[in-house]
This record gives C-alpha cells, sequence and structure tokens, in this order.
C-alpha cells in the first residue's frame, strides 16, 4: 500500500482571508449606505486620569453627560469622539462605585428616612411623616400592586428572630416597659397612630 502525502492545512488562512474581506465589505457597505468614504478607524486615545478625575466630580455635582462632553472638550482640548469616549467612561466608574456601595447606600437611606419619619411625626407634621413612610415602603419594597400575591417569608426566619425584628421597630417609639410582650406593644403602637391621625 502506499501513503498518501501528507496535505498542508491552509484552511486557516483562507478563512482568515474570507473573514477580512467580509469586514471591508460590509464596512463599505455601511459607508455607501451612510455617503461617506469607508476608512479604517484610529484606536482611540488613551483617557488622562487627571480628565476622568474631573469629568466624575462635573457628573457627581450634576452636570448632564452631553454638557460634560462639551466641558471636556473646551478644558482639556479633547476631539469630540474621545470626550464621549470619557464621559462614557466616567459614567460606567459612577455606576460601578454606585453599584459597589449599594447596601451600604441603601442603610443610609433607611437610617435617614426613619430619622426624618420621627422628627416629623414628633412635630406632628403628618404629610411629612406619610411622605418619609412612603419613601421607606419604596427602599424596601414594601409596595405591591393590587391582586399581586405576597411573597412567602423565608424559611430561615425563625419566630424568635422575627419577633426580635418587630420589637427593634417598636421599642425605641418608648410605648411602653421594655419587657412588655409583644402583642400589648403592637397594640399600642396602632392605638398611638391612630390617635396621632386624629
Amino acid at each position: 500500500m502506499t501513503k498518501k502525502p501528507a496535505r498542508k492545512k491552509t484552511t486557516r488562512k483562507k478563512t482568515t482571508r474570507k473573514k477580512t474581506t467580509r469586514k471591508k465589505a460590509t464596512r463599505k457597505k455601511a459607508a455607501k449606505r451612510s455617503g461617506k468614504k469607508a476608512t479604517r478607524t484610529a484606536p482611540p486615545e488613551p483617557i488622562p486620569p487627571a480628565v476622568l478625575d474631573g469629568l466624575i466630580l462635573l457628573l457627581v455635582s450634576g452636570i448632564s453627560p452631553a454638557a460634560a462632553e462639551t466641558k471636556a472638550a473646551e478644558k482639556w482640548e479633547l476631539t469630540a469622539d474621545t470626550a464621549a469616549a470619557a464621559v462614557s467612561e466616567a459614567v460606567s466608574r459612577i455606576q460601578i462605585a454606585a453599584d459597589f456601595n449599594r447596601q451600604e447606600e441603601i442603610g443610609r437611606a433607611y437610617t435617614r428616612l426613619n430619622m426624618i419619619f420621627a422628627k416629623a411625626n414628633a412635630q406632628a407634621d403628618f404629610p411629612i411623616a406619610l411622605s418619609a413612610q412612603r419613601e421607606l415602603n419604596k427602599l424596601l419594597a414594601l409596595h405591591r400592586p393590587a391582586g399581586t400575591e405576597t411573597a412567602a417569608a423565608p424559611e430561615s426566619n425563625s419566630a424568635a428572630e422575627t419577633e426580635d425584628a418587630i420589637r427593634q421597630h417598636l421599642e425605641p417609639l418608648e410605648l411602653a416597659p421594655p419587657e412588655t410582650p409583644l402583642p400589648e406593644l403592637a397594640r399600642l403602637a396602632a392605638l398611638a397612630l391612630i390617635h396621632a391621625a386624629d
């Protein structure tokens, strides 16, 4: 038997050429549709860290992304494309930072809303107290559209954990001594709310 000569593997080169040709053709078609000549895009300019820091400060202070692009182009003499890329990078860094500290921010908001509620309630400013409670409900996702079923409580919470959580919310109201049974504490809290609404 005669052995067949080994074939050279040239399929990869052909595939690469085909892909390159397809990319060029796609680029030309897109350029033809837009009425512009097909050109290769240059790699984006590197964005200096000082520019990113400045843009983050601008965006956090309340300036819009479009205004930040204009400011970046003027202040740091960036091209329009580089300014847009810099603003996009700054926005993504802000989002990453916000997501990273999400639990801490929720805790801060929860504490602030409870303080606002307590102060407004003490001053008998019930519209503000109700507004704070609404915001707290939104923060904790307590609002549910009518007709939807409530989610089942997690199985891991024992009755003692639930009672402790309720007690932590009711005891700071100082409606009764700390050793008061929970049902009595809840009744006193309900009466306090009814009398506060009058």
